[in-house]
């Protein structure tokens, strides 16, 4: 009996020991982590440039990295478009020409963007949708559209008065429009377009009973205030002064969420994006993914 005792007396020792040093591994493990990762956060704050943005831009956005793209210092953008699933290749598109942005690596002019051609179109760029394969360009005199697999752009030989892509993105409409750019968040079926008296509408293919595309169009009545309109990029505007966001509300909230048979009905609005207008002279793209600055900065939103 008086051996059992001690026997189980060494066992119960034993597991003490091993929950003791298993303590001990866990915590020299957490604090070796702990370590790293302050030493890491030591490292990118000591690499990260230092910010041109306003302190209330900072308090909202996340530094990410920083990548050498030149042309975003020097040229007016007026889309940028997802070249990948993974976000590390995007296109940049301006009033002469489309380059393909990599955040990942360098293209073999030593920079992270190049141009898809080698010299400006014949007019300037109407409109640009880009995907992962490859963008349709229209400029005012022609459209081309751009293979990524076999980076070769093709010039169409017929006009095209309509172009539809199945995720939503529109080339011109009639003569209303003279700029839309991209598939925007949360509003819809519907895509942003400027028309040609710098009025924001909203416009949703809809067909007749022989396949024809009418459309819908709906107006958003915003008085801009003498401002002129210079870009739509993903549910952001930009004027020569100032950026906005489009954004929906449900005008019948509280009954849609309460009853299951009851539609919310939806109107949109335009707002002032203040911490973007407040840094207007020093960021060269505001997306829903990314914003950027003149200086190659990337932010993330928090």
């Amino acid at each position: 009996m008086k051996r059992r005792i001690i026997i189980f007396i060494a066992i119960l020792c034993a597991i003490a020991l091993l929950v003791a040093l298993s303590m001990f591994i866990d915590s020299s493990s957490r604090g070796s982590k702990e370590t790293i990762d302050k030493e890491q956060s030591k490292n990118t704050n000591e690499n990260r440039p230092k910010s041109k943005l306003s302190e209330g831009f900072q308090k909202r956005h996340t530094y990410y990295k920083t990548i050498n793209c030149p042309i975003l210092n020097e040229e007016d953008i007026i889309g940028y478009d997802s070249g990948s699933a993974s976000g590390t290749t995007q296109y940049i598109v301006t009033k002469n020409t489309v380059y393909v942005l990599n955040k990942s690596k360098l293209f073999s002019n030593d920079t992270n963007c190049k141009s898809i051609i080698t010299e400006n179109f014949d007019s300037e760029i109407f409109d640009a949708s880009c995907d992962w394969g490859g963008c349709s360009i229209e400029t005012q005199n022609n459209y081309y559209t751009y293979s990524a697999t076999d980076d070769k752009i093709t010039k169409m030989e017929e006009e095209m008065e309509i172009y539809y892509k199945d995720f939503g993105q529109f080339s011109k409409l009639g003569n209303n429009v003279i700029k839309n750019i991209g598939t925007f968040v949360n509003l819809e079926d519907y895509v942003l377009i400027l028309s040609v008296d710098n009025k924001i509408k909203l416009y949703k293919p809809t067909f007749d009973n022989n396949g024809n595309e009418i459309g819908e169009y709906k107006d958003i009545n915003y008085d801009f205030k003498g401002e002129t309109v210079k870009a739509i990029i993903n549910n952001y505007i930009k004027t020569d002064k100032a950026y906005y966001k489009i954004s929906k509300y449900a005008t019948n909230k509280d009954e849609c969420k309460k009853y299951a048979d009851v539609k919310c009905q939806y109107e949109y609005k335009i707002e002032k994006a203040k911490y973007l207008t407040e840094n207007y002279d020093k960021i060269a793209i505001v997306s829903n993914s990314d914003i950027i600055d003149k200086d190659g900065n990337i932010y993330h939103k928090n």
